[in-house]
């Protein structure tokens, strides 16, 4: 049975401790030992947990931990004894520790402690976000017990040794150790519970995160700070926005104040160029509280109900990325948002005047005012009403406005949404051609096409620093009237024409792009915004 299982295991890794001093062979036994123990007092209807009164705490704070012993079966538990396993630097202290080493079949046993955090208690970061990757790749930590664990353990662990009194058996040492996790409860699906997570008192978030400007564009524009506190007792200091040389910023310092946990600031600081040059530019968030802590990094709650809670951190910081970067003047661009993407903000940012199109404008089919519409990604999956009214949307490129439908999936050929037939499988060929390799060599099928010379002349360099993969879901056949403009070649295969083509259409333009221009914005990538600027910027009159 179970109690003779583990203890003849337990003996032999008492003997394999003896005679190797605990090398690897008493290590590997131990994990078995555990796993032993546990399913001994599931069988035995002995639960052990941990129980945390709250789900965040923050460095310099305390938290309360109860440790439970419920014996649910028929069995005697003695010799019952806990101890809180924390970090070095943290303290425990009894608040309430039952005396009595005994829990009686049908009782409870709770053991409360004070666990003290120190005000330099690390937050609980992901463990292999620690250190800068290698090029793509994570970078183990020296730490191997952490290798290929999807988190780093809790702080707060409780380790029970006890007895349990199993007739025939006899009397079997058992051993449990858990992690202090909070327990609540949800009005709709009843108790849950969350790991205990350090976090700062302080969480500094910068709005927009990624930024391109215009080089030459001297406009002032604005930056959002957000602060959130954690803290019980709330905190105050003084806020800046550090930017590098040839940026001015106002104001120079704003005073702050954040009463309590879960309550949030915006302050808003105006950034203007001041000599900036082209490239990649970082502005700073700083929270200086009054007792000298600083704080210059956010965190948000990764929560799924298939996936352990987590706290994901990142520099409050955004990126600002100056661009030599042109749009025909006086455009104005319909937006119909898709999954969800960056292209409104990256046009916005470009100065072109944007607006989303809202549904009641797609379901009354009413694109008039806009010279350009453009399509989000994956629209005609996620948005059945542009898919209703895709003939109001032809209608508009035949009346000479611009058309750009981003990256769709098999919905698109199938549906016969495009002004020609189009298709994303050829017999014999890979289905939805895309190109995975980022840095893959780029080829403009026809140099002189107004898209690739205005109003920003392309090259070679525009297709540097990209991120991930050139594009997904290519066409992979289409009619004559489409021209291809880009091939693209991974590495051992042939060319991908089907990225970019344009196809005119009554008085218009109709363009249809798989390049991933959804993952080159939030990676500030120049040359994917300089291709979208004349993605817009193309009218009929060029073309012809």
């Amino acid at each position: 049975d179970l109690g003779t299982a583990l203890g003849s295991l337990d003996a032999a890794l008492d003997i394999a401790g003896a005679a190797d001093g605990g090398g690897d062979f008493a290590k590997s036994l131990a994990p078995r030992s555990a796993t032993l123990s546990s399913a001994l007092l599931e069988a035995a209807g002995v639960v052990i947990r941990a129980v945390a009164d709250d789900d965040l705490v923050v460095p310099g704070d305390a938290v309360e931990v109860t440790v439970e012993t419920w014996n649910g079966g028929p069995f005697p538990l003695r010799d019952v004894r806990g101890v809180l396993d924390v970090p070095a630097d943290w303290t425990v202290e009894a608040i309430d520790v039952d005396p009595a080493g005994a829990v009686a079949p049908g009782t409870v046993r709770a053991d409360r402690y004070r666990v003290v955090l120190p005000p330099d208690a690390d937050p609980s970061r992901l463990y292999f976000r620690a250190a800068a990757r290698d090029g793509e790749m994570y970078r183990w930590p020296d730490h191997r017990d952490l290798w290929a664990r999807p988190f780093a353990p809790t702080p707060v662990m409780a380790t029970v040794d006890a007895v349990l009194d199993v007739p025939e058996t006899g009397a079997v040492a058992v051993s449990a150790r858990r992690p202090a996790r909070y327990v609540g409860v949800d009005k709709a699906l009843g108790e849950f519970t969350q790991p205990l997570l350090v976090v700062p008192a302080v969480s500094v978030a910068v709005r927009p995160g990624v930024t391109v400007w215009p080089a030459g564009l001297a406009e002032t524009r604005e930056v959002t700070v957000e602060l959130n506190a954690e803290a019980g007792a709330g905190v105050r200091g003084e806020l800046t926005l550090d930017v590098p040389d040839g940026w001015r910023v106002e104001p120079a310092a704003v005073p702050f104040s954040v009463d309590g946990p879960a309550e949030s600031r915006s302050v808003v600081f105006r950034v203007s160029p001041d000599g900036a040059g082209e490239g990649r530019h970082t502005f700073r968030a700083v929270a200086t509280l009054d007792d000298g802590r600083r704080y210059d990094e956010g965190y948000s709650l990764i929560e799924y109900p298939h996936i352990e809670r987590t706290a994901y951190f990142d520099p409050a910081e955004t990126r600002v990325t100056v661009v030599p970067v042109r749009v025909a003047e006086g455009l104005r661009v319909g937006y119909v948002m898709g999954s969800g993407d960056d292209g409104a903000l990256a046009l916005r940012q470009m100065g072109v005047d944007v607006e989303i199109v809202t549904p009641e404008q797609v379901q009354a089919g009413d694109f008039s005012g806009y010279d350009a519409l453009v399509l989000g990604i994956r629209v005609y999956e996620t948005r059945p009403d542009v898919a209703a009214v895709n003939e109001a949307v032809l209608d508009f490129a035949r009346a000479g406005g611009t058309v750009v439908v981003q990256y769709n999936k098999f919905e698109y050929p199938a549906g016969g949404f495009a002004p020609y037939e189009v298709s994303m499988s050829v017999p014999g060929q890979r289905a939805a051609p895309r190109v995975t390799d980022e840095g893959s060599p780029v080829r403009f099928i026809d140099p002189e096409s107004p898209l690739v010379r205005g109003p920003n002349t392309l090259g070679a360099d525009d297709f540097e620093g990209w991120v991930q993969e050139r594009g997904l879901y290519f066409l992979a056949s289409w009619d004559e009237a489409f021209e291809p403009q880009i091939a693209f070649t991974d590495p051992g295969e042939e060319p991908a024409e089907g990225a970019l083509l344009v196809a005119p259409v009554g008085e218009g333009l109709y363009i249809y792009t798989g390049i991933s221009f959804f993952r080159q914005f939030p990676a500030g990538v120049p040359g994917a915004y300089r291709l979208f600027a004349n993605l817009v910027s193309l009218k009929a009159a060029d073309w012809r």
